[in-house]
This record gives structure tokens, C-alpha cells and sequence, in this order.
């Protein structure tokens, strides 16, 4: 997990953007569509999502290209053990937040989705 803070990490992310060197990233991993599974809720409100571990992969590998260090820590599904796992709230853009290591504006995950990722629920 990052030892950034998440502004820091957005700046990296929304420079990396306009420079195309995250469409670069994206490009080299062959990364063009992020599916997002559902797996459970809990009675908090707070939501499980998974991602394969190959996304997984290629997603680390894209933070790797950049030289920045993930920004969530993600954990490996003990029930399916081919997932990734990442846990979510409600109110906010949490793909952004819980996923991508943005403030939940939504901003980073634009950056993402401009630079050609897609996401798919």
C-alpha cells in the first residue's frame, strides 16, 4: 500500500493523465476494460466488491509503470482464490475512492476512463 497521501497520489495520477503516460501504462498492459463483480453486502451498508486477478495484476503493473505504489490494499478473495477484493460505502464515487486510490470525486476515475479504461459491473 502506497505510503502516498491520496492528494498526492491524485496529482500523480491526473499529471500522469495529461502527459499520456497513463494511457501508455494502460496500453502496454493491454488493460482496456476493468470487470467489477459483486460479492456481498454486509448489514453496515458497506459493500464487497472483487476484480479478477488478472486485472489485479495488470493494475499493479500499470501503478509499477508509473512508478507509483498502489494506493489500496487489496485482499485475496480465501473463497474463490482467482479474485481480488475491496470493500466500498455508499454516498461517494467509491470506484473511484475504494478502487482507485482517488478522494471519491470522481476525478481520478476520470482520469482512467480519458486515458481508455472502462469499467464493467
Amino acid at each position: 500500500m502506497s505510503t502516498m497521501s491520496r492528494a498526492e497520489y491524485k496529482s500523480a495520477i491526473l499529471a500522469a493523465a495529461e502527459s499520456g503516460a497513463l494511457k501508455e501504462a494502460l496500453e502496454y498492459y493491454h488493460l482496456t476494460r476493468l470487470a467489477i463483480f459483486f460479492v456481498r453486502d454486509s448489514y453496515t451498508g458497506r459493500r464487497t466488491f472483487s476484480i479478477t486477478a488478472d486485472d489485479h495484476h495488470d493494475l499493479m503493473g500499470v501503478y509499477e509503470r508509473l512508478n507509483i505504489e498502489p494506493p489500496v490494499k487489496f485482499h485475496k478473495s480465501r473463497s474463490r482464490r482467482r479474485d481480488y477484493t475491496f470493500r466500498t460505502g455508499v454516498g461517494y464515487d467509491w470506484v473511484d475512492d475504494d478502487l482507485l486510490g482517488g478522494d471519491g470525486s470522481g476525478e481520478v476515475r476520470k482520469a482512467f476512463e480519458d486515458s481508455g479504461l472502462r469499467f464493467s459491473f
